[in-house]
């Protein structure tokens, strides 16, 4: 049985890149894949995903008790800028490893050795495009050193996956980059849909 490794921001609350990975991740045959997912933060109790699906421990969890901010984000970045530490909590080998978007978490998937990784870039890609500000304003220097770290860290996955061909472009512009890119939409669960058309609504 193969085992896969998702590390996304979050999944509390089912809205967008959390919505659409639940409903890959739920449909996923769990007879042939275990499943962990590695939310970088925690910000509720509740999830989306199915009971099959192991949830490691967060990075940063809002919902503890002892919470301390300070203490938190402090432990966040020095894993960030660890890699070897950050290995050190990765307790299983796993077939894959996926990075359900760029920047955080795809800079800790690429700290994971000697696994095949993945990246599945769903965010606006233009954020990292330093050129449109004034060469000698600190944003320029804020956005061009986030730019060299993300296609450092592009560099070090074997597949890149983009949602739409206006990623994929954004991808080519700004990094150069057009090997090993797939282009798959956002999934739609059709099933639910219809499910979910069959209800009565509380409105009425």
């Amino acid at each position: 049985m193969k085992r896969l490794l998702f590390i996304t921001w979050s999944m509390s609350y089912g809205y967008g890149t959390e919505k659409s990975l639940a409903d890959i991740i739920n449909r996923i045959d769990t007879n042939k894949y275990i499943i962990d997912v590695l939310p970088l933060f925690k910000n509720s109790e509740t999830n989306i995903l199915n009971d099959k699906i192991n949830i490691l421990d967060s990075l940063i969890d809002y919902t503890s008790k002892k919470f301390n901010e300070k203490k938190a984000l402090d432990y966040y970045y020095y894993l960030l800028a660890n890699p070897i530490k950050f290995n050190r909590i990765i307790n299983n080998k796993y077939d894959c490893v996926i990075a359900c978007n760029h920047n955080a978490p795809s800079y800790f998937a690429s700290y994971i050795k000697n696994m095949p990784k993945v990246v599945w870039v769903r965010g606006d890609l233009s954020e990292l495009d330093y050129t449109k500000f004034n060469v000698d304003s600190k944003e320029y220097n804020v956005v061009k050193q986030e730019f060299e770290m993300q296609k450092n860290v592009f560099n070090k996955f074997d597949s890149i996956v983009v949602i739409s061909e206006s990623v994929r472009k954004a991808l080519y512009n700004l990094f150069g980059i057009f090997e090993n890119v797939i282009k798959i939409p956002n999934s739609v669960d059709t099933q639910k849909i219809l499910q979910m058309s069959e209800e009565k609504s509380s409105w009425f």
